[in-house]
């Protein structure tokens, strides 16, 4: 490990792990302009000949740690299921992309039918793509995002206050970001978008007991929360709304994850071990995009082959639109 900075033992140890199973040395490295979740750069995603895992200077003690360990945590499963032969990433392509932005396009134009309002098409073909890439990365994210912290609460315990703390900031943000897209996303996508982090808030307030959790005077931000429990800090931003089809849907997902993403009491942790829990995340994505028939949204592929996807962003946006709109591009 390359760290110029300190850090907790309980993060060592997941480094050391780490770097033994996929033998390989990690660096790490804080930088003021890093994105506030932090950013992994791995060999098995990007082609870098080591990874790096970059945090934010905004992030001290075990805050920063924790940040670090999800990113750690995620070059593990990667790198294992490269190691056993089982590395793939949730991608799309011309004909995925056309059918989904094809479906936002005909339920907007329902919507439209029966409210009266009418979008212009210029606007339809600015935001089609935007809108379906939106899902393509909540899709990509989110299951992953609840795979990680389910092990690493059980596995870091000394981690799971600043866990909670993060879980329950980062939550606002999803939660505030979804609503730039209530007015142009059809209302069926719209709920099924907030679902799904209904879907993780709900399953980890489950998931992590409360009364390990309660927020504590040395994390001064967590004051405002105190003799509050986790679930209830998690949940309440949805069980107060008026969201109710939301938590009709959500609660349908939240299901999957209870079926899918499993607690383990294995003492072996090796790669065909890590390789199990990447594909837990790969379950739950199958399964979900299956429940919100986006079966065709999108595609699996190689780490190789979803780099020259991403390259070809503008190509493949041109060729849906044109399958739609047809001589009006």
């Amino acid at each position: 490990m390359i760290c110029t900075h300190p850090i907790s033992h309980s993060l060592e140890r997941l480094i050391a792990l780490t770097e033994q199973v996929l033998e390989i040395e990690i660096t790490i490295k804080r930088l003021k302009e890093t994105p506030y979740r932090g950013m992994l750069l791995d060999p098995y995603t990007y082609g870098t000949y080591e990874p790096v895992i970059l945090v934010s200077t905004d992030y001290l003690g075990m805050l920063k740690d924790f940040v670090i360990a999800k990113h750690c945590l995620t070059l593990l499963l990667k790198g294992s299921a490269f190691n056993t032969g089982n590395l793939k990433v949730l991608s799309y392509n011309e004909e995925s992309a056309y059918h989904g932005m094809k479906q936002i396009y005909l339920d907007i134009l329902k919507e439209d039918s029966e409210s009266g309002r009418k979008i212009e098409t210029t606007k339809l073909i600015r935001i089609l793509f935007q809108l379906y890439t939106h899902f393509y990365e909540t899709c990509a994210e989110v299951p992953w995002d609840i795979v990680v912290n389910r092990w690493l609460y059980q596995h870091c315990p000394k981690m799971r206050k600043a866990q909670m703390y993060y879980l329950i900031k980062e939550g606002k943000r999803d939660m505030a970001a979804l609503l730039q897209f209530k007015e142009s996303l059809p209302k069926k996508f719209f709920v099924m978008n907030k679902a799904m982090f209904y879907a993780r808030d709900l399953y980890l307030a489950d998931a992590l007991p409360s009364e390990d959790l309660m927020p504590v005077k040395n994390i001064p931000q967590m004051q405002k929360f105190d003799h509050l429990e986790v679930k209830e800090m998690l949940t309440t931003r949805w069980t107060k709304s008026s969201w109710y089809k939301t938590k009709l849907v959500g609660d349908q997902m939240k299901r999957i994850l209870e079926e899918n993403v499993l607690s383990d009491n294995e003492n072996l942790k090796d790669a065909a071990y890590f390789t199990g829990i990447f594909n837990q995340g790969v379950a739950v994505t199958d399964l979900w995009c299956s429940f919100m028939h986006m079966e065709n949204w999108f595609t699996w592929a190689s780490p190789e082959v979803h780099r020259v996807t991403d390259g070809r962003k503008e190509e493949i946006e041109t060729s849906a639109l044109q399958e739609i709109f047809g001589d009006l591009i």
